[in-house]
This record gives structure tokens, C-alpha cells and sequence, in this order.
């Protein structure tokens, strides 16, 4: 009875010690879900700043993601996404905890100054880039914004 006891409480710890480490681990650049049907193109590519980037596309005036993904430091990501027009936030940081609590305490959240269309046209889809690398000539502007808006 003891050694089944034993064997139940390794296997629970290992259990435990695995979640715990996965919850610190950080994700590979990608769709944090691929339960979506997605059709039009989009890319998104970070700079090599140190800072890894929780996006996501919302409806307007919503903070539910419609598609998100996690994109490590200076990474590119070419997603296909539901058509519509859609918010883009993200959120920024070095040590990924979970979709949930993003980057800890340090997190910094952002909105993007303008909405992204994807549309098809009866012939093609029409998609998006998105460089979210601070440039002089930019044409994406942003704002920082709180968790909650987020």
C-alpha cells in the first residue's frame, strides 16, 4: 500500500513540476490557437529589441481576441485570418507568464492608431502587414493603454 502511495505522489509531483515549468516557458512565434478559419493574409514582424509580443485582433470596442499569437523578439509570423476589420493590440515584454497575465506586472499594453481590414473582393483576398518596429517614416502610429482596455 505504501509504495502505491509513493508512486501516486511522485507521479502527481512530476505532474506538478511539469506545469510549473511550462507555465514560464516561452511559446514558439505563432497562433496561440488554431481554432479559427482564417483566409486572408497577415504578417506581422517585430524588432530585435529584447521584447517578446503578445498580439491580438478585436473587434471593435471588445478586448476578446478573435485570432492572437505570440511572437518571440525580432520574429516573423504569416498567419491566415477571418475576414473583417479588426483592432490591433499588443502587448510587450521579457518574461511571458501566460494569456492570461501576459507579461507579469511589467507588462506594456498598446493599441494600434488604426483598424485592419481583410477583405476579399470575389477574385482575391486582401490581407496585411504590420511592422511593429519604431521607425521615423512610420505610418502606424499608437497608443498605450491599460490592461483592462486591453
Amino acid at each position: 500500500m505504501w509504495q502505491r502511495i509513493i508512486k501516486s505522489t511522485i507521479a502527481l509531483f512530476a505532474c506538478l513540476s511539469t506545469a510549473v515549468t511550462l507555465a514560464g516557458s516561452l511559446p514558439e512565434s505563432g497562433p496561440l490557437e488554431n481554432i479559427y478559419d482564417g483566409q486572408a493574409p497577415f504578417r506581422i514582424k517585430t524588432t530585435n529589441a529584447g521584447e517578446h509580443y503578445y498580439v491580438k485582433l478585436t473587434h471593435p470596442g471588445s478586448t476578446v481576441p478573435v485570432v492572437h499569437f505570440f511572437i518571440r523578439s525580432g520574429g516573423t509570423i504569416e498567419a491566415d485570418v477571418p475576414l473583417g476589420t479588426y483592432e490591433l493590440k499588443y502587448a510587450t515584454g521579457k518574461d511571458w507568464s501566460d494569456a492570461e497575465s501576459h507579461f507579469g506586472p511589467r507588462t506594456n499594453y498598446w493599441k494600434s492608431g488604426k483598424r485592419v481590414t481583410f477583405s476579399f473582393d470575389g477574385n482575391q483576398y486582401a490581407g496585411n502587414e504590420v511592422q511593429l518596429i519604431m521607425q521615423r517614416t512610420g505610418n502606424l502610429s499608437r497608443t498605450k493603454i491599460q490592461k483592462k482596455q486591453f
